[in-house]
């Protein structure tokens, strides 16, 4: 939202709550990548590090962990063992499932977005790599909302579509923040049991206490036990965390 925008950084600051704002680019040539990042103080709009990586496209999850780490240096914040596990992690091998996978993130946060065009994406994504946890739980998300609110004979073929995809997001990553989320919603949309939903979420929230998704779902579950300033908290919070995702944040809300 913020592309081509005459704002300035402090104003950015400002409306996203940050004291620093990271800009950057991604130029890729055949199989080549550069990523340039520059962290800057909002307030001041003094800049405090800058670098360019000059990579195969098979590094990109290298460079997304060297820019987290050099981000946090920088910022003198110490890195925990299991924080230092996620930023390492890598959700796929296949960069063509990847660029997939991002392609549909992408489309989910617009304003236009088409559930068959998710759909596509991100089936041909599981397809390139079916160990692709983080594709399944997105796919088993896309069933599950378009099933909720589904009251037609197609239901149950998207209800089975949406168990078979957070069957194997389980089987792949039982203990992924993404995947203890995807969950907690099929146990939502699907099967309305909030009691089984809501320690998933507290899980996920005490591995990443700052996931807006998962905010956004405990406000789904509050709204559907009738305790709406509870879902208007959980609501709140989630924008707080993540301003630029209001699309995914009302589908959950």
């Amino acid at each position: 939202q913020y592309r081509g925008t005459k704002k300035t950084l402090k104003q950015v600051g400002e409306e996203l709550g940050v004291a620093y704002v990271l800009e950057g680019s991604v130029q890729r040539a055949g199989n080549k990548v550069r990523v340039t990042g520059q962290l800057i103080r909002a307030a001041t709009d003094e800049h405090l590090w800058a670098q360019n990586y000059d990579r195969d496209l098979t590094d990109i999850f290298a460079i997304q962990s060297e820019l987290a780490q050099a981000i946090a240096g920088e910022l003198k914040a110490a890195i925990s063992p299991q924080e230092k596990k996620l930023i390492e992690n890598r959700p796929t091998e296949n960069i063509a499932a990847y660029d997939l996978y991002l392609r549909d993130r992408a489309l989910r946060n617009s304003a236009q977005f088409s559930r068959d065009d998710r759909i596509t994406l991100l089936k041909a994504a599981v397809q390139l790599d079916p160990n692709f946890a983080a594709a399944w739980a997105m796919l088993a998300n896309v069933y599950s909302n378009d099933a909720r609110n589904d009251y037609s004979v197609s239901r149950a073929s998207k209800v089975t579509s949406a168990r078979a995809a957070i069957e194997n997001a389980v089987r792949l990553a039982p203990d992924s923040t993404d995947i203890l989320i995807a969950q907690a919603r099929y146990l939502i949309r699907i099967e309305k049991d909030y009691s089984q939903a809501i320690p998933l979420l507290e899980r996920a929230l005490s591995q990443s206490p700052n996931e807006p998704t998962a905010f956004a779902s405990l406000s789904e579950i509050a709204r559907a036990q009738g305790r709406l300033s509870g879902a208007l908290s959980h609501t709140r919070k989630a924008i707080e965390l993540e301003p630029g995702n209001l699309i995914e944040i009302g589908m959950a809300a």
